[in-house]
């Protein structure tokens, strides 16, 4: 009879804590979101259009720095694009000017926070043009797919976010 009542008092004591340690997370929870925020810094979260800044500006940077990276491997971009044997042979020539002249442009753009929407669509447009770029040409720029689709993704979230602070955009 002893036996029994010591494994009773085990097993209820066993679902006591049971009870106890899978209720007190839900509670705890629930309190730390009614009455705390959980964020290790919430004081920076007030400053986050200064973040939209920051990766715009460098989103920015980026462009600018693969306009003059496209400029000096043009004569790869130059002899892959002849090999395609378009109608207009000229294209192959002009080819990595168009592209040099649409990152400066809508890289400058970016840095300066004017039309970011309509640059960061043209920033996208480029980096999906450079990912396949880099797919064809070897060794063209030396970066990897993992770069281009993250600036990819970087692009289309700032169409979504918007330009942040000091910018010339209104934030309509």
């Amino acid at each position: 009879m002893l036996c029994i009542a010591k494994n009773t008092r085990r097993l209820f004591l066993f679902i006591f804590l049971s009870f106890i340690f899978s209720i007190l997370p839900v509670v705890f929870s629930f309190f730390c979101y009614t009455y705390f925020m959980l964020s290790i810094f919430p004081d920076l979260l007030i400053y986050n259009f200064l973040g939209v800044t920051i990766i715009r500006v460098t989103l920015g940077l980026l462009g600018v720095y693969l306009a003059f990276k496209v400029l000096s491997k043009r004569n790869q971009l130059v002899d892959y694009v002849a090999s395609i044997k378009l109608p207009l042979a000229i294209f192959a020539a002009i080819s990595p000017w168009i592209l040099f002249v649409l990152f400066i442009i809508s890289g400058g753009l970016m840095i300066v926070g004017l039309y970011t929407q309509i640059a960061c669509i043209v920033m996208a447009y480029l980096f999906i043009k450079m990912l396949f770029i880099d797919f064809f040409v070897k060794d063209f720029s030396g970066n990897s797919t993992v770069f281009y689709v993250g600036l990819i993704v970087i692009s289309l979230s700032l169409l979504f976010l918007g330009p942040g602070t000091f910018a010339y955009d209104l934030p309509f």
